[in-house]
């Protein structure tokens, strides 16, 4: 039997020569002790940021998608083939390999596609021949042979995909942060890295806004028991897994998330709204008496939210928002009996921090804010619910 693992590396990774050049000596001595490697690679540093720009140039917020699928996919592409040249340089037989090759099936929207499919078989034909394989993330093909994405971060899914049309139990992710922490340590001084951590929390985590995975390939490691590990690409630790755990400890907050750069929608007594929202799929709705409240994850959704409006000529009774934060508490159930709800309103009273609005779920609570407190909030809720938990163990 082969002896297979999937390997999956971050742009801020893959940034440069020098630091490519080091990931392949590693991936040279797992294949010296036998190991055939798939590797999975971001876009190089900010190239999908650059991508970005160039097509903001040529394009509005919301047009042509298509075209810009396209685009945002060379990133990717660029990467895959720079890493294979690397390894080959360092004595590694190597094959770089595009998601047309290995059957990568989406469904979805052009920018962010869902996964369907994959034969895993045209990867165990090339191990009779080279002993890394390198494929581009963030993208596949629909079944008209068509460019689609995965999200942004969907390199991630990618990885996990791969894995699982393998038949693997494992995939390991490796970025510049060395696992899952309490809250972004960029944020929070005090924040704690967690050893491992139950799927349905990790994902609530990843939609709460956390960018240590994307959320997509959550879904799949579920469904197919995978265990997630969560490591620094240049950081020695044994970083976080994700896996579905039996015993956990319930009804304790695990960890505190940050969102920044949303966009707040109030609308009161719109009854044809649900219909605009079906255009949609990257939104947040929370009911607050009689009025809606549809939060977007950034700047673009919102536009096209408006511009639908004024499409059809829809008279509404509005109240936006934008530069929103939002900071959620996440925990096995900790929530479950609202248990927190007003403690945690009591805190942002006290701080004289005003809120636009709250959502309530078993495993979460989270708080719409200005987004120049976010902070501020953050490391509140972390010395609050996780540091003073932590020193009263």
């Amino acid at each position: 039997m082969i002896d297979i693992e999937v390997i999956k590396y971050g742009g801020s990774s893959v940034s440069d020569k020098e630091k490519i050049d080091i990931l392949c000596i590693d991936i040279k001595k797992k294949i010296d002790k036998g190991k055939k490697i798939v590797i999975i690679v971001s876009a190089m540093g900010k190239t999908t940021d650059e991508l970005e720009f160039k097509s903001s140039l040529f394009s509005g917020e919301t047009e042509f998608p298509k075209e810009k699928a396209v685009l945002l996919c060379t990133g990717e592409l660029q990467s895959a083939a720079l890493f294979s040249m690397s390894l080959n340089r360092n004595k590694v037989s190597a094959n770089v390999m595009t998601p047309f090759e290995c059957n990568l099936l989406l469904k979805g929207d052009y920018l962010d596609s869902n996964f369907c499919n994959m034969k895993g078989q045209v990867i165990f034909d090339l191990f009779k021949r080279f002993n890394a394989i390198v494929i581009p993330g963030f993208h596949g093909f629909d079944e008209n042979n068509v460019i689609k994405l995965l999200g942004r971060g969907g390199s991630d899914t990618t990885a996990v995909a791969v894995s699982a049309s393998l038949g693997l139990k494992k995939v390991s992710i490796y970025s510049d942060v060395d696992g899952v922490y309490t809250a972004d340590p960029k944020i929070v001084k005090n924040s704690k890295m967690i050893s491992e951590l139950d799927y349905n929390i990790m994902k609530v985590m990843s939609d709460s806004g956390a960018k240590v995975l994307h959320s997509k390939c959550i879904d799949i490691a579920m469904k197919k028991n995978i265990s997630i590990h969560c490591k620094g690409s240049f950081i020695k630790g044994n970083g976080t897994i994700i896996k579905k755990i039996k015993h956990f400890n319930k009804k304790t907050p695990i960890a505190i998330v940050s969102d920044i750069s949303k966009a707040l929608v109030i609308l009161s007594g719109v009854s044809c709204i649900n219909k605009i929202m079906d255009n949609f799929i990257n939104y947040e709705q929370i009911i607050l008496s009689n009025e809606k409240v549809f939060v977007f994850p950034k700047k673009t959704e919102f536009l096209k939210f408006m511009d639908n409006i004024a499409k059809k000529h829809i008279n509404i009774n509005m109240e936006y928002k934008l530069n929103i934060a939002k900071i959620s508490i996440v925990g096995y159930g900790f929530n479950e009996k609202n248990l927190y709800k007003d403690k945690i309103l009591d805190l942002l009273k006290k701080d004289n921090i005003d809120f636009f609005a709250q959502k309530n779920t078993k495993n979460c609570f989270s708080v719409y804010i200005n987004e120049g407190l976010y902070r501020r909030v953050t490391e509140l809720f972390h010395y609050e619910f996780i540091e003073k938990k932590i020193k009263n163990i």
